[in-house]
């Protein structure tokens, strides 16, 4: 990741354009460390913020679906700036 982008999504320019952000590569890379930092200078921005991991969402989201929960699970989404 070259530095230009790296100041871009500091700023947080992708969060007030509504645009999405998906970190991948390899084992220890240092993805989770990065949507760590950006979800940190989001909260610093004013924004707010759900960190959770993909397997964990997923899980979240079968349940919720099985215990009826879905829709008040779902309607807590629009409060995230960044998930």
């Amino acid at each position: 990741m070259n530095l230009g982008l790296r100041k871009a999504l500091a700023q947080g320019q992708w969060l007030t354009a509504h645009e999405g952000l998906i970190i991948t590569g390899h084992t220890g890379t240092g993805k989770s460390w990065l949507a760590c930092a950006f979800g940190r200078q989001a909260a610093r921005l004013g924004h707010s913020v759900l960190y959770v991991r993909v397997p964990r969402m997923f899980e979240d989201l079968a349940l919720a679906r099985l215990d009826g929960s879905f829709p008040r699970l779902i309607g807590t989404h629009p409060r995230w700036a960044a998930l």
